[in-house]
């Protein structure tokens, strides 16, 4: 439950940090998200 600023805060960061970053398309990466680029170096 957000009770104040900082909880909503530290929620939109998990967000950001959790699931954003690891699915927006990066330039440098021939627009693939980390996860993807990260596949494919796996795989």
């Amino acid at each position: 439950m957000l009770h104040d600023h900082d909880d909503f805060a530290q929620l939109g960061n998990r967000v950001i940090e959790g699931w954003y970053n690891l699915h927006r398309l990066h330039s440098s990466l021939g627009y693939r998200s980390p996860a993807d680029y990260e596949a494919a170096l796996l795989a």
